[in-house]
């Protein structure tokens, strides 16, 4: 589901999963989060989703996507 190489900010997610597609607010409500929010809880939040909806434990490489393109795009906002 992932293309590209190099480091994780690099890649690009395929579908509707884009990072270039996304919101700010779309990343918070996929990660259940509320603001204010800190790298750390964005982290946990994120890890606590891929554990539940993960393909290799039945979830879908869609859903996954969007996890890990809201991760992405609200850790790069905080790095701002």
């Amino acid at each position: 589901l992932l293309r590209g190489g190099g480091s994780r900010k690099s890649q690009q997610y395929t579908k509707q999963g884009t990072k270039q597609g996304m919101s700010r607010h779309e990343a918070v409500d996929i990660l259940g989060l509320t603001e204010p929010f800190t790298k750390a809880e964005v982290i946990k939040a994120h890890r606590a989703m891929v554990q539940k909806l993960h393909p290799d434990r039945g979830g879908s490489n869609y859903l996954a996507a969007k996890i890990n393109a809201a991760k992405d795009i609200l850790l790069e906002q905080l790095d701002d």
